[in-house]
């Protein structure tokens, strides 16, 4: 996802490769352009991420595919088929309830696809994102989208929610707490 998890798992010091011989990919629905990073965006209002996965990685597949989108089920269906036999797909974006439609489980044994579920944040993420911050903030400052005085933060809880819409996609919104309201 394009969200700031999504886009969170890409930087530097937290790539995904997709495969021991291939670049790394970063599949989302709004491109990010951080060089570096990673070597190919997929925008997938554009061109189909499975489709592109396989081009990108001459029909070998990913290794681990990471799904961190909020609600969208989707990306789960569409891992299943990029992911290569043997490979893990890894869910760490909540669902909110979604069900998952059209989901084949036979492609996960016949494929011998690990799927894992996992939470964050506990303090010792807590402490390395504090410590991220601290150290990269130039680079950070890119994806923050948005800034609200401490008077606004209904507005901005509301545009990060998707609730209402105040500009481009809201990745990371800044709240003001110095200005008075």
């Amino acid at each position: 996802g394009n969200g700031n998890v999504g886009i969170g798992t890409m930087s530097p010091d937290a790539t995904l490769d997709i495969n021991s011989a291939s670049p790394h990919v970063y599949v989302g629905d709004e491109v990010f352009s951080n060089p570096g990073s990673w070597d190919a965006t997929i925008n997938v209002d554009e061109e189909d991420p499975v489709e592109r996965v396989m081009e990108l990685t001459g029909g070998r597949k990913a290794d681990v595919v990471l799904d961190v989108s909020a609600g969208a089920t989707e990306p789960i269906i569409q891992g299943v088929d990029m992911v290569r036999k043997g490979g893990t797909i890894v869910v760490a974006g909540v669902k909110t309830h979604n069900t998952l439609n059209n989901f084949y489980t036979d492609k996960l044994v016949f494929n011998e696809i690990a799927m894992l579920g996992v939470l964050s944040s506990d303090w010792e993420d807590t402490d390395k994102a504090v410590d991220i911050l601290r150290n990269r903030w130039r680079e950070l400052s890119k994806l923050c989208t948005h800034a609200y005085p401490v008077g606004e933060a209904d507005k901005a809880v509301r545009v990060l929610g998707r609730e209402i819409q105040d500009g481009p996609e809201a990745v990371h919104i800044h709240l003001d707490t110095m200005t008075p309201p």
